[in-house]
């Protein structure tokens, strides 16, 4: 990857992350409109970015499904336990619940552990943390594509449907729009332009972006789909806003061709921003799992033991190191998550299992667009 669209993607994620903080901290702390900023929106960049990315990823650096598998998994997990952790330490302390309080709960946790939090009907939310429903959805996008990416027939098939079953109806409504950055990635010689070209398509994809989330889009058509159907499209949980998140598609698509074309003076201006830019995005999983869970804590529990209200600012500050100080001690830890799994003897079991499925009798290796393209 380009060290200009390297870091470029990189300032997406962290500005996407960031968007989705302020949805929820500006309403709660400043009393802005909660409609005035829409994190959702953000979190359909995300999945557009996640499927480039991870394509990326499993052509170039993951050579096998059991890299593969413990990559996306310390991914999640080093920021999501903590995460979970502290939404359930949070929730336990503002709460003078008893025994089913503290059933429904830990088994909320549980759920929400492996991913099963928003599978069909259930919308169970992690305590304290509701910004962890895409996870859910994130999760099974991971084991969908590496299915599809590693495993050889006979197995590929079957696997594929059993994976979109159990995933249900919410999840794969949404799955689309997370195979578009893969798409992206798979098309990239294809989707060249000029560094001139680019750099219009980027301002204006922006641009537009920002214009269309201003004009609430997701809104209105989660609201319009609800009136058409009489409310039962609230059963699709947060995929109620698809018509919304189908019409930003092509706007996150063109950025991100864009992203991958830069050049000149604006690719120049990227690269050197490239270290800085690539240290800020290595917090952003912490940003978006733990803002909730901390503005709860300072918020609610702090002045229900304090008797008394922290100011917004404080607030607002408070939540900002405590996500960068468990960033440091998560995020930028995953490495000991990685190292753990990789010699861990449950775990290398249950790889041994699967490599055998996706190696065809010889060790796994990536059958990745790359390495078909060369052997032709």
């Amino acid at each position: 990857m380009k060290p200009a669209t390297s870091c470029y993607l990189d300032l997406l994620r962290i500005s996407a992350a960031i968007v989705v903080l302020l949805s929820h901290y500006m309403p709660s702390l400043y009393g802005w409109h909660e409609n005035w900023i829409t994190g959702h929106d953000a979190v359909i960049v995300f999945f557009v970015l996640s499927g480039f990315v991870v394509a990326y990823a499993a052509e170039f650096r993951d050579k096998n499904i059991g890299t593969y598998a413990i990559s996306r998994l310390s991914r999640l997990w080093s920021v999501g336990i903590p995460s979970l952790l502290i939404g359930l330490i949070v929730a336990g302390l503002g709460s003078n619940g008893g025994y089913d309080f503290w059933l429904n709960t830990v088994f909320s946790v549980l759920l929400n552990l492996f991913f099963l939090g928003e599978g069909w009907n259930w919308e169970i939310f992690a305590p304290g943390n509701g910004p962890y429903w895409s996870i859910n959805y994130e999760a099974w996008y991971y084991i969908i594509f590496g299915i599809a990416f590693y495993l050889r027939t006979p197995y590929r098939t079957p696997l594929l449907i059993l994976a979109l079953v159990l995933a249900g109806p919410k999840i794969v409504l949404l799955l689309p729009i997370w195979l578009a950055g893969v798409v992206l990635f798979r098309y990239r010689h294809i989707l060249v332009v000029s560094p001139g070209t680019a750099s219009f398509m980027l301002i204006s994809s922006i641009i537009a972006f920002a214009y269309v989330s201003s004009t609430q889009l997701t809104v209105w058509s989660r609201e319009w789909l609800r009136d058409l159907t009489g409310g039962y499209s609230y059963l699709l949980g947060p995929s109620t806003s698809i018509l919304g998140d189908y019409l930003l598609l092509p706007i996150i698509c063109m950025n991100i061709v864009a992203a991958n074309n830069l050049g000149g003076i604006v690719g120049a201006a990227f690269e050197k921003l490239r270290t800085t830019i690539a240290f800020i995005s290595s917090f952003t999983l912490s940003v978006y799992l733990f803002h909730m869970p901390l503005h709860y804590l300072f918020a609610d529990v702090f002045s229900k033991y304090l008797h008394r209200t922290l100011p917004p600012n404080l607030i607002f500050f408070l939540c900002i190191v405590g996500i960068v100080s468990i960033g440091f001690l998560t995020e930028h830890k995953r490495h000991w998550l990685r190292t753990w799994m990789a010699s861990n003897r449950v775990y290398r079991s249950i790889e041994a299992t699967i490599r055998v499925m996706a190696s065809d009798k010889r060790e796994a290796a990536s059958i990745g667009w790359e390495s078909r393209r060369k052997q032709k």
